[in-house]
């Protein structure tokens, strides 16, 4: 075969290559008529044999596959084409995030399939990421569905929660700490904080009203959930808290945050100064427990207050 011809036939392939990736595919039928305009001759049978190439000498593996309305469609695109082209930081970063959630009850049934797919174990991988104990969440549950749904559909509903009706907008189903919640904003007017969140395995009776819509925008819902740091938050309030913090706490403050909006004020030899922003003081409250005796508050005085009054009690009760 000359040089000429084998030109021809890479063009030739490396066009089958582009119209497969490009959006949802092509069918068989257009690849008969865009081949016979090409000038390829035995016309199915080129189209058989070029497929066939392209799976066993340009990607090591599978390509295509018949999809939706008979599509042949690109697998993985674009991840696998960044894979195929040994993208090890991509390849790295990809892995480290699937293995974070590898034990989330249904979802890890996934996990090693993927892995296998994107061939990411392929190569040793320089870091480990252990993965977070998290409460056990059932995607295929009816109320987790219908939640997704309304989501996505900006649905209003209504349910019940420790023995009270809630009618809200559902925003986001979120994982703090392991724990996983509804948040959404209540439309009752029994309470100043209308943004919430309710723990997502006590909801029941959830009903969906998918005619009734809501108009909370999608970009700051992301923006509050991106400033939060626990459950307990409510978008726009601020309060300050100022802490005190020495001896062995120190060096994990250095190291990550451990409060939320964790801001080192100053150091000096002996301890250093902290501040963190919160919306509610039972968002921080747990963590300054947690590293009792290396830390104090020093501001507000109410938490201060709290914090050693409940000390008091307990140290009285020894």
């Amino acid at each position: 075969m000359s040089g000429l011809q084998q030109g021809k036939i890479a063009e030739r392939r490396r066009m089958l290559l582009d119209l497969i990736r490009q959006n949802q595919g092509v069918t068989t039928k257009e690849l008969y008529r865009l081949y016979r305009e090409h000038g390829g001759e035995e016309v199915l049978k080129t189209i058989q044999n070029d497929l066939k190439y392209l799976r066993e000498k340009w990607t090591g593996g599978e390509l295509v596959r018949r999809g939706r309305r008979n599509y042949l469609e690109w697998i993985d695109a674009p991840l696998g084409e960044a894979l195929s082209r040994q993208e090890e930081e991509k390849r790295i970063y990809i892995k480290l995030a699937l293995d974070s959630v590898r034990k989330m009850e249904d979802l890890a049934e996934m996990h090693e399939e993927i892995i296998e797919e994107l061939r990411l174990d392929r190569n040793p991988m320089p870091f480990y990421m252990k993965s977070e104990s998290f409460q056990e969440l059932d995607t295929d549950d009816e109320t987790v569905l219908e939640l997704e749904e309304a989501i996505v559909h900006d649905s209003n509903v209504a349910f019940t929660y420790r023995g009270e009706d809630f009618h809200i907008a559902p925003l986001r189903i979120v994982n703090f700490d392991g724990i996983w919640y509804l948040y959404g904003y209540d439309h009752e007017e029994r309470e100043s904080n209308k943004w919430k969140t309710w723990l997502l395995s006590e909801i029941g009776n959830l009903e969906v009203y998918v005619s009734e819509k809501h108009d909370i925008d999608d970009e700051a819902v992301e923006e509050d959930l991106e400033e939060a740091f626990s459950p307990r938050f409510v978008p726009d309030r601020q309060i300050r808290v100022l802490l005190r913090v020495w001896g062995a706490a120190r060096e994990l403050f250095r190291l990550k945050e451990q409060v939320p909006r964790q801001l080192i004020l100053s150091e000096e030899e002996d301890f250093m100064t902290v501040e963190s922003t919160v919306s509610t003081l039972d968002a921080v409250e747990a963590e300054i427990k947690s590293f009792l005796p290396h830390i104090e508050v020093l501001e507000p005085a109410t938490l201060r207050e709290k914090i050693l009054t409940e000390l008091r009690s307990y140290l009285a009760k020894r």
